[in-house]
């Protein structure tokens, strides 16, 4: 078990949910990893990091790319989070869906952070 499915495992049923999301969001680039930084665990290359408030039973996941980049779902809102990222509290396992797709749509953001207009490929295509 790493360290940051230790911070997680509190969250109960809603552990392996996160973790997934964390693994997904490892697979999509290649030799991603997880390190702590501070309160937070981020992916390297810096595109999506997340954080486990100690009262509430929910994952707090920051991902690259404004709130409006993104499609957004009804099940998991989006928010402004700082400078160029944005911010959804995943609480419950029914937001696994919109949770990938954001995670997704910050990886394409970031492979272009350095050129004027990105072109995002399909998500389906990589979902």
């Amino acid at each position: 078990m790493s360290e940051y499915e230790r911070d997680l495992a509190p969250l109960g049923p809603l552990a392996p949910v996160a973790v997934a999301l964390i693994e997904y969001a490892k697979a999509l680039v290649p030799g991603a990893n997880v390190v702590r930084r501070q309160t937070k665990w981020v992916v390297v290359p810096n595109f999506m990091a997340f954080r486990v408030p100690k009262r509430t039973r929910e994952v707090i996941f920051s991902v690259y790319g404004h709130p409006k980049a993104f499609k957004k779902s009804p099940a998991l809102g989006i928010y402004w989070d700082r400078s160029s990222y944005s911010e959804f509290r995943l609480d419950s396992a029914r937001q696994l869906g919109a949770a990938a797709s954001y995670i997704a749509t910050a990886c394409q953001l970031s492979k272009f952070k350095r050129k004027s207009k990105p072109q995002l490929e399909d998500l389906a295509s990589i979902l």
